[in-house]
């Protein structure tokens, strides 16, 4: 009888705890596969990946050329085989008198937008100059290269970073570029919270009828009130400068969390507009929109 069960009687979920783990995308694609097959057609299920021709929306021609003025370089993407490499050379009077190649280990971003890349040095992981802009269709310096910056190929990846455009990397202990175990792409559990006591109530047959109860087990944006469900998604779509609160980490916010008990984000405002806002703070311009403001009356 589901309604004298203790597990349809709960009124929390009980997937936030730090001692319940996370199962990965494969084991939630066991019970949920139309689910998964959807997901992996969207921007955030095809966010990071390996690289190579089929992940790739770039085109590959005679205009995949970058020259930066600021440190007088050209960079040309281009494909041997099935491996992307990014050549970093540069001409005086004609003559080429440096080149650098390197292989490209990562292709992050859906394509809806762009494709950046990714360098991985012995488990370092490092953003490669050049980003395809696919609304654009051509091929230009990365976000935050523009400004002639000295980087190069030596933009290390933070946690910040890496824990956005990807489900969470296993980080080295006292690094703060370096991964032992890097994941392909935004899975399940970063919107719903870790699986491990759903699926093992499910496996020993506790099943609840979603049509008449909350299945507290696991997180269901859906079940939240509204300031929880924007906080998953301001865990990456707020851009600013994030701040973390003593002691925590990017990997500690879960879906049903308060944000602001994980880290603060302080957004910029521009002088000369209050509608200006930098590319990844879609929360920000939602908040400013008629069709969110005319929801809070």
């Amino acid at each position: 009888n589901q309604k004298s069960s203790p597990i349809s009687q709960r009124t929390t979920f009980v997937n936030l705890e730090d001692s319940v783990h996370y199962v990965g995308m494969n084991t939630c694609r066991s019970c949920h596969n139309d689910v998964y097959e959807s997901f992996m057609e969207t921007g955030m299920g095809r966010s990071f990946d390996h690289a190579s021709r089929e992940k790739s929306d770039a085109v590959f021609d005679e205009h995949a050329l970058v020259y930066d003025k600021h440190k007088n370089f050209y960079y040309q993407p281009f494909f041997k085989d099935s491996i992307l490499y990014i050549k970093e050379f540069r001409l005086e009077k004609g003559d080429t008198t440096f080149i650098r190649i390197e292989k490209i280990d990562y292709i992050v971003g859906s394509g809806q937008h762009t494709n950046s890349h990714i360098i991985n040095f012995n488990g370092y992981i490092f953003q490669a100059p050049i980003t395809y802009y696919t609304q654009d269709g051509k091929w230009d310096m990365a976000p935050g290269f523009k400004e002639g910056t000295l980087e190069r190929f030596d933009r290390f990846l933070t946690s910040e970073c890496l824990t956005c455009h990807n489900h969470y990397p296993t980080q080295v202990e006292g690094s703060i570029n370096k991964f032992s175990k890097m994941p392909t792409g935004i899975e399940c559990e970063r919107c719903h919270g870790p699986g491990e006591i759903h699926v093992k109530e499910k496996l020993a047959g506790q099943l609840i009828d979603t049509s008449k109860y909350i299945d507290y087990s696991i997180v269901n944006p859906a079940h939240l009130e509204r300031d929880l469900q924007l906080d998953i998604c301001q865990r990456c779509h707020l851009q600013g400068v994030a701040i973390l609160e003593d002691g925590k980490s990017f990997y500690d916010f879960k879906p049903g969390m308060k944000l602001s008990d994980v880290f603060n984000v302080f957004l910029p405002r521009y002088s000369n507009s209050h509608d200006k806002f930098i590319m990844a703070s879609q929360a920000d311009r939602l908040k400013k929109s008629p069709c969110f403001l005319q929801s809070q009356e």
